[in-house]
């Protein structure tokens, strides 16, 4: 899978130091998963001193360890009376960072949380008018219901724009919450150890924090789903209990998976979640797919933990991924797709501590047709630096649906291996230096052809705060291969970027210049700046003036737009141009808030890509949350 590299903020929900953290939807801008799981949380941060261990590990930024060191405070101690004791227990960095999903105040039930938004775009075009049967309306609502501290409820429908039914995405959770076990049924995520047999829909993703996308531990972990992801994860019943002192998981699921057809016969699993015309409409929803596992942990002196997980599939009707079917050129192109109705998966993971501040976690897995692949981590941290390395290998024959390898997140990706190794230092309280460099190869699309790739990608960072300032400046060199016609050629681009941030007397205002640069001539820039104000305890605004250049399609820049939380607008920028856009929300009573957001982008010239070409783009979004 090619790289988005050039996009500006491409990190792991778990990965952020610079001036984007106060901003959960920079984590990454390609997945709504992850804002969407942030924003849950932050609307309902886990109690420190009530939450089990399982419940500790769904906060960002905690591994194994940090929640061990909690637990072992409570025990000894008691309930915690203050967050400054948490400093000492994690370190100041992991504190601040998963500060905003905690809280030491009890939450009170019963609670209701009702979020809708809706956009829609004033000039789709005659091209979305005459592709796609459904209106552009974008519509999506959340409902959250807490009825005591072990009971809660939710519901999320979604339609995007150009399909029909408003409840085209349908999400149901239920979760019930023992000190010793719990049940949720519904809709859930699944994560294993390294993510090589299942991982959420996003992959650990390179970023500037080296803890990251290292911190990973043998640990199973079950979340429910109710973002706006599709064709993911699981339906059914997923329970865990602990016997004698082992955490026990028992995994069930019934449900239907889109599929793409040919003459009638399913040959590949979909995942984009798309039903806008007649030929998606048929592939919507047209697999049986019955998933059924188990998994167990086991830790040995809190210094060593391994777990074992044994799951199987079954398609209904097979996939035939047969030559016979789909003829040699599409046949070639699927050549690593699953073929047929059972899949079997086993995977053994461990973590070890070895010493203060080093450790070592890593899964091996097996699927059907003798499928094997492995992936191991090493990180080591002290109080001012940290480094790290992963490597992973897939063989071309390992079949994994819902597994996730580095920075991967197609569906059965094998036949690729690589490593990253990752430094960070604070040499000064107000000085944070990072980077990172990354080697992939023998990735493949086809029996014949070798997918494009990032040959290699280093990057290096140093952010700096002082008082109400901070100075970002980052630089990355990524080379890569894509199709020139039809030879495979390697490419160079350079990316740099300097960010400014200052906060005055209630005002933030934040500057941004970005340059990219290919080899071949091809070049890009881009400058924004925006300010965002409270004037009064409810109300807010952001406004941004941004001006982009860029010399083709190939040099695009990507920049986050402020927008309705959980909502992304991450468009390319290429061409010649500028665009504005406000974001103001006010809270009119208590629980209740309202977004509103307008955007306006002119093209100067026309450039010509392989997608499309837009003149200007205009749209206004609304957005409504009710909590009590």
């Amino acid at each position: 899978m090619r790289f988005l590299i050039i996009l500006l903020l491409s990190h792991f929900v778990f990965a952020q130091i610079d001036s984007s953290r106060y901003n959960p939807a920079e984590f990454d801008e390609e997945s709504t998963t992850v804002v969407e799981a942030l924003n849950a949380l932050r609307e309902n941060p886990i109690h420190l001193n009530q939450a089990g261990p399982s419940e500790l590990l769904r906060i960002p930024y905690l591994d194994r360890e940090a929640v061990d060191s909690l637990l072992r405070y409570r025990r000894r101690h008691g309930p915690l009376k203050s967050y400054r004791r948490l400093r000492q227990l994690w370190g100041r960095e992991t504190y601040r960072l998963a500060r905003p999903y905690i809280t030491l105040k009890p939450a009170p039930w019963p609670a209701l949380v009702f979020y809708q938004k809706n956009y829609y775009r004033s000039d789709p075009g005659e091209e979305f008018r005459n592709k796609y049967e459904g209106s552009v309306l974008y519509s999506y609502s959340r409902l959250r219901y807490r009825h005591s501290r072990a009971l809660s409820l939710g519901l999320l429908l979604q339609k995007d724009p150009g399909e029909r039914l408003i409840n085209d995405l349908f999400h149901l959770t239920l979760w019930y919450h023992r000190e010793k076990w719990s049940l949720l049924a519904g809709n859930y995520y699944l994560r294993f150890a390294q993510g090589l047999t299942f991982a959420p829909s996003f992959a650990p993703r390179k970023g500037f924090s080296p803890r990251a996308a290292l911190a990973r531990d043998a640990d199973i972990r079950l979340r429910e789903n109710l973002t706006s992801a599709e064709s993911q994860g699981f339906f059914g019943l997923a329970a865990q209990t602990t016997l004698y002192g082992t955490p026990l998981f028992l995994f069930y699921s019934d449900d239907f998976r889109d599929a793409s057809l040919k003459d009638g016969r399913t040959y590949a699993l979909r995942i984009d979640g798309y039903h806008r015309n007649a030929a998606e409409m048929e592939s919507r929803k047209n697999l049986r797919q019955r998933f059924w596992g188990a998994g167990l942990s086991l830790r040995f002196h809190e210094r060593l933990s391994l777990s074992l997980m044994a799951a199987a599939y079954r398609f209904s009707p097979q996939l035939d991924n047969s030559a016979a079917l789909l003829g040699d050129p599409l046949k070639r192109r699927q050549y690593f797709a699953f073929s047929g109705n059972r899949l079997r998966l086993f995977s053994l993971a461990y973590t070890a501590h070895l010493l203060p501040g080093l450790n070592l976690s890593g899964e091996a897995a097996y699927s059907g047709n003798k499928g094997l692949a492995g992936a191991q981590t090493l990180f080591f941290r002290q109080k001012e630096w940290s480094s790290g390395l992963h490597l992973w290998y897939a063989s071309n024959n390992y079949q994994a649906p819902d597994g996730k390898l580095f920075d991967s997140n197609r569906l059965f990706p094998r036949g690729e291996w690589g490593y990253y190794l990752t430094l960070g230092a604070r040499p000064r309280p107000d000085l944070e230096i990072s980077g990172y460099k990354l080697f992939r190869q023998n990735l493949w699309r086809d029996y014949f052809n070798p997918l494009p790739v990032n040959k290699s990608e280093l990057a290096l960072q140093l952010y700096g705060r002082r008082d109400e300032r901070s100075l970002l400046l980052r630089y990355r060199l990524i080379r890569d291969t894509d199709y020139n016609g039809t030879r495979l050629e390697t490419r160079a681009k350079n990316n740099l970027r300097l960010e400014f941030q200052q906060n005055k007397d209630g005002w933030k205002q934040r500057s941004r210049l970005e340059y990219m640069g290919l080899s071949g001539g091809e070049q890009g820039w881009l400058f924004f700046h925006d300010i965002r104000h409270r004037p009064a305890p409810a109300l807010s605004f952001i406004l941004r003036l941004t001006f982009f250049n860029t010399t083709s399609y190939g040099s695009r820049l990507y920049e986050y737009e402020p927008d309705l939380p959980g909502a992304f607008a991450n468009f390319p920028l290429y061409g010649r141009g500028y665009k504005w856009n406000v974001l103001i929300r006010y809270n009119p009573f208590n629980g209740i808030k309202l977004w509103l957001k307008g955007r306006y982008l002119r093209k100067l010239n026309d450039t010509e890509t392989r997608y499309y070409t837009y003149q200007y783009n205009r749209e206004v979004r609304l957005g409504v949350q009710l909590k009590y």
